[in-house]
């Protein structure tokens, strides 16, 4: 089952679940999508959507050149509050936000996304999601939010990001979570959704032109919560994220011991004209078929863990194989580390 994802919502569009189909814009023999132009109040939304960081930079350098003038006491107090106020996911503020937010997302790139066997999948019940990879930044979680499957839906980010003023705010408004053990099984025993990239941004370390990286052979927490918990795991693969962007990195080991001790990988990235609006490249989200689930069982055994942890392992490098050519990257290699 195939669904293109628009700025009115999902429609769906009859395609077989399996890997044949119509080709992807990059595909060949595939026809280019047609790109609407964005308007003004369009590159406001993006700018919203991705600038946060440059926004935060630009009222820090504002206080810096201000400093000791009443305004920027007036921003120093403002980022205070920022950083400890409650942030209200479902409150009006939010809403709008995502209202205004998410239509631009899916008309600027656009987004597809392919169900393996949609029939397995029951919108509204529980899931943990695998999804990979991270790439650069996981920019294909604000179109997965856009789905009736994340109606109640949240993604795993790290902790790090709810602790700044602003980045706090825009990440949970697109319902955003701290990736930590207590709030994802909060959530899952809530009902909802949780979307977990199990490489994070380990994978950042090993990007290199040509090839996805998945970080996840040694990743087994998120099986053992879905365990827990007897919710599902779904594999899900986002095909076209990682040329999202223009980066650059350093190389050799001592980049790689330096990002291991830093918690993360230090790299240079850049979209459209520079700015940190990503380019608009299709994308391709494709869902496995669910795996596991059941009653809950509180303490998984190691055994049954590897067990279902090689069940997604497989299932993920499968939807690779079968999807990548429908997807427009028929030679992307996917190195699963």
């Amino acid at each position: 089952m195939a669904a293109q994802l628009s700025g009115n919502g999902a429609d769906a569009r009859g395609d077989s679940g399996g890997g044949a189909g119509a080709t992807m814009a990059r595909g060949e023999g595939g026809t280019a999508p047609v790109l609407s132009r964005h308007s003004a109040v369009d590159w406001v939304a993006l700018v919203l959507w991705m600038g946060w960081m440059h926004i935060l930079l630009f009222l820090l350098l504002l206080i810096a050149l201000t400093f000791p003038h009443p305004l920027a006491l007036a921003l120093l107090l403002l980022l205070a509050t920022l950083s400890v106020t409650p942030v209200d996911v479902e409150g009006p503020v939010a809403k709008a936000y995502r209202r205004f937010i998410y239509p631009v997302v899916l008309r600027h790139f656009p987004v597809r996304v392919l169900f393996r066997d949609q029939s397995a999948i029951t919108f509204g019940k529980p899931y943990v999601v695998g999804l990979e990879p991270h790439s650069v930044l996981p920019i294909g979680l604000a179109a997965l939010m856009c789905h009736p499957m994340f109606v109640h839906g949240y993604a795993g980010a790290t902790s790090a990001l709810f602790r700044v003023p602003l980045l706090r705010q825009f990440w949970q408004w697109v319902r955003t979570a701290p990736a930590t053990r207590p709030v994802l099984m909060g959530l899952l025993r809530r009902g909802c959704t949780v979307v977990i990239i199990p490489g994070g941004v380990q994978e950042c370390i090993f990007m290199a032109p040509g090839k996805e990286v998945a970080f996840v052979r040694s990743r087994f927490g998120f099986i053992r919560l879905a365990l827990e918990q007897g919710v599902p795991v779904v594999p899900c693969f986002v095909f076209g994220q990682t040329t999202a962007y223009h980066w650059w990195k350093p190389g050799g080991a001592w980049y790689r011991a330096v990002a291991r001790r830093m918690g993360f990988a230090p790299i240079l990235f850049w979209g459209m004209w520079g700015s940190p609006i990503p380019l608009r490249t299709p994308m391709t989200i494709v869902f496995g078929t669910p795996i596991g689930g059941g009653d809950p069982d509180l303490n998984p055994s190691e055994e049954r863990v590897a067990a279902v942890h090689a069940e997604y392992v497989s299932a993920l490098e499968r939807l690779f194989l079968d999807y990548r050519a429908q997807a427009g990257y028929p030679h992307m290699h996917l190195d699963i580390m």
